[in-house]
């Protein structure tokens, strides 16, 4: 169960897919996202079609037949460096060098890029550019909002899966599979690509301000409104918990078992928790440590999982509160970008180029994780399928 190797694009690398990645990939994951004998599947395509819309590539550029952006060898998935060198090295302000140390760092032994006949695409870096301009001028992305909602109805449209026989089951995953993922994904791709466009920019002008210290302040907590959602709906739990002597009592008895042992509890606090742990599982239930692969646990279908965190935050003290720190950071990123954009009314340009870039950084980071959501979402439909 392993792709082939680019001869095109030779070099990979487990930077970035191995944190988000870390475990092997499965038979059933490689037949679904990857390949089979039908051809490539949602994955590779997505991510073609992500960077061919970001004006990087033409399709023809890649074999049709083989993956290329990922592969899978020794069941571990790689991320193909030689074509983000490529990208990097067509789009404008940036190089292949840009590329590697973002992937690389100082790690020594990283062949060096050597440029191939085609690399440099005039009309290709010209569409990049275009792309570029626009993600600098939009307000909000729309396709993630709408693939938002779609998955939002995808869960209120879930069967009863303890009623479905295993054809039923498994043609049903596949179907999702078919129907969304590529094109979830290729969003996620699109967006987490330019995602790094206005930081730069942001990083470029805190650094000829004197404050280069200031870029990670100005987008700290930006995308957390997917991400920080679970931990805030985790903490009022932590605090049902905590403000009931019996609830803490079966807390501390361990998280085994614990929703029998809370279930069958008569206390007012009990079935408050109860009820707000369930629509927790509803609303946030595709997260966990793997999110990607549908053979790993998530909230929802192993539920120890989420008391364990909420155990922890039962015991942790109110100025602990994900709310609160979410406050602050947003304070901290309006004082600072309202003290850049004093120092910079002297030139109406740049002030008007750190604005731009300070819109287009929460617009697409807060995207990323919305992407992100919209992808783990779609999985965890399936995965409940093939848990059954």
């Amino acid at each position: 169960m392993e792709t082939k190797l680019s001869e095109r694009y030779p070099v990979y690398t487990r930077a970035n897919v191995g944190e988000v990645f870390p475990d092997p990939v499965t038979p059933l994951s490689f037949s679904l996202a990857f390949q089979n004998e039908d051809g490539l599947q949602g994955s590779e395509l997505g991510f073609r079609d992500g960077y061919v819309r970001m004006g990087g590539f033409d399709d023809h550029e890649f074999d049709q037949d083989e993956c290329v952006f990922l592969g899978v060898f020794g069941g571990y998935c790689y991320l193909n460096a030689s074509a983000m060198r490529l990208f990097g090295a067509r789009a404008p302000g940036m190089t292949a060098q840009d590329i590697d140390d973002q992937f690389f760092g100082l790690q020594p032994g990283i062949p060096p890029y050597e440029e191939q006949p085609g690399d440099q695409d005039p009309d290709k870096t010209a569409r990049i550019g275009e792309t570029f301009a626009w993600a600098f001028s939009i307000e909000q992305l729309d396709d993630a909002l709408e693939d938002a909602e779609a998955m939002r109805q995808l869960r209120a449209e879930r069967p009863d899966v303890k009623a479905m026989s295993n054809r039923e089951l498994v043609s049903r995953g596949r179907k999702i599979f078919d129907d969304h993922f590529r094109r979830l994904f290729g969003r996620h791709l699109f967006v987490t690509g330019l995602a790094a466009v206005p930081v730069a920019a942001l990083t470029e002008i805190c650094a000829a301000v004197g404050r280069p210290g200031d870029t990670l302040k100005l987008i700290a907590g930006v995308g957390d409104v997917e991400s920080a959602a679970p931990s805030a709906a985790m903490w009022e739990l932590g605090r049902i918990a905590a403000s009931s002597t019996a609830l803490s009592g079966e807390f501390e008895k361990g998280v085994k078992g614990l929703v029998g042992r809370i279930e069958a509890l008569e206390d007012p606090a009990a079935a408050k928790f109860m009820e707000g742990f369930e629509q927790f599982l509803y609303d946030f239930g595709s997260r966990g440590p793997n999110e990607w692969e549908s053979s790993c646990a998530t909230w929802e279908v192993e539920p120890e999982l989420a008391l364990s965190a909420i155990d922890r935050m039962r015991l942790s003290p109110d100025s602990a509160s994900p709310l609160g720190h979410q406050a602050e950071r947003a304070a901290e990123r309006e004082q600072i970008s309202a003290e850049i954009s004093a120092m910079l009314e002297a030139n109406p340009e740049v002030l008007g180029q750190f604005q731009a870039a300070l819109r287009a950084a929460r617009v697409f980071m807060a995207g990323r994780e919305r992407t992100k959501t919209n992808c783990v979402k779609m999985i965890q439909e399936t995965r409940v399928l093939f848990y059954e």
